[in-house]
């Protein structure tokens, strides 16, 4: 169980990092076009 814990929270870090760096990267695109 202490295995599935720990990916659960791995998971949901990428998660949060790579929407995170999506909305950098549309922010940077954005204000490039503009």
């Amino acid at each position: 169980m202490i295995w599935r814990s720990v990916l659960l929270s791995t998971v949901k870090t990428f998660w949060i990092n790579f929407f995170d760096a999506c909305i950098h990267i549309q922010n940077i695109q954005f204000t490039q076009t503009f």
